[in-house]
Order: C-alpha cells, then structure tokens, then sequence
C-alpha cells in the first residue's frame, strides 16, 4: 500500500548560536527544538512514517524524546552526514519502496503546523513537487553601487522558500540520481527537481515556519510561542 513517510533533518549546525551547536536539540521555550517537528508529523493525518535524521553522538537523545512525546510514527532514527547532501541520503536510504510521497523538513524550521505539511502533500501529488513558501512583504528594492536604489521591483511577486517539500517519490529519485551522476552536491532536497522539469509548486502560508539560524532568531519564536504556545 502507497504511503507517505516523512523525513525529518536534525543535524544542521548553527554557528550563529554557539560554535557547534546541533540546532535540533536546544531548547525553545522550555522544549527542544526537535520536539516541534516530532509534534506536527506525529499529528497529521497524511503522514504515515518518519525518519529522523541526526548526528551520531545525538542519536539516542531523539530516541529519549520520540518516546517523551509518544511519537508512534518514527520508524528509524539514523546518523547524518557531514553536508545537509549525504544527510538527506542517509534518511532516504531508509525509506521503503511502498512510498508514495516524501515529506523533508528542517528540524530548525520548528513552527510548523500540520495543516501545512498536508497542503504540501496534497499539492506535490498533484504537481509531483510542492514547497512552503510566504511572499514578502514591504517595499522591495535592488541594491545599487554604494548601497543605493537600483530599482525598485514588485513586491507581490517574490516568495520565500523553506521547508516542508514534497515530493512524489520516483520523482524525486530520478531527480537526486541525476544530480548524483552531475556530481552536484544538494544544498536543499528542492536544488534536485530543475533538471528534471518537475514544476515546483509553491504553496502560499501565513504561518511560514522561520528557521533558526542565530539568538536573535531563537528569541523572536520563544516570542511567538508565548503568545500562541497552545498552537503548537
């Protein structure tokens, strides 16, 4: 039987945190950062199976946390790589070959809700590929010389791109195949789908998940999470 599996990336490093710091496992407002993650697949419905992916030395951290949060959907939990490239390869190694969709999420990217991974699955089944996106906001310019205006350019058509991305399965194998026979290392799952003319589809959020990349950053989600803590 055709299922979805998800497959969570837990070994980036942030070196605007503190040197070496596996993001996945500080704490936000009172629980790791993994444990947002580990919630939002647990809880939605389109989701069958996960895999995480996380540092070696961390592996039995996630496994203390998958069974503190009851999360009956991770099936494996395996070592990462040194690039977010072999990262994403150690988890899909473990995906099975019933899979009908792949779900890869940045653990970094907490926030996110499980209505988002479903519009995600739901729009990369009918397009074959489909990534979060929100647009930006405010007056958008291009920097000149000297910090100057350029241009100026319409706003309403730039998006910003994250995490989650679906993927039909074959597809995506195809698509790393032949970025693996190009010998073209992937700084994102999504960097693979361009040569395999798969359109990515963009699903359009409010609740756009930011990723953590520095204090300033970890600060503003605690923000959030206090005003909202029940969403999550």
């Amino acid at each position: 039987m055709a299922s979805t599996w998800g497959v969570l990336l837990a070994s980036a490093k942030e070196e605007l945190l503190a040197p070496e710091t596996v993001t996945a496992f500080i704490n936000l407002n009172s629980r790791p950062v993994l444990s947002y993650s580990l919630n939002a697949f647990e809880h939605c419905p389109d989701v069958d199976h996960v895999v995480v992916v996380a540092p070696k030395e961390k592996l039995e951290q996630v496994q203390a946390q998958v069974q503190m949060f009851g999360c009956q959907k991770v099936r494996k939990i395996v070592p990462g790589g040194a690039t977010y490239h072999s990262s994403l390869m150690n988890g899909l190694k473990y995906v099975e070959d019933t899979a009908k969709t792949i779900v890869i999420h940045e653990v970094s990217r907490p926030l996110v809700h499980s209505k988002d991974l479903t519009d995600v699955i739901k729009a990369s089944r009918r397009n074959g590929c489909a990534a979060l996106a929100h647009s930006v906001t405010g007056r958008t310019v291009i920097e000149g010389k000297n910090h100057v205006v350029d241009k100026e350019i319409d706003g309403k058509k730039l998006m910003v791109m994250g995490t989650p991305q679906a993927f039909d399965y074959e597809k995506l194998q195809k698509a790393v195949g032949t970025a693996r026979k190009r010998k073209k290392s992937l700084r994102e799952t999504i960097d693979a789908m361009p040569g395999s003319r798969v359109p990515i589809k963009l699903v359009v959020s409010d609740a756009y998940p930011e990723k953590i990349s520095s204090a300033d950053d970890l600060y503003r989600l605690e923000g959030i999470l206090k005003a909202t803590a029940a969403a999550f």
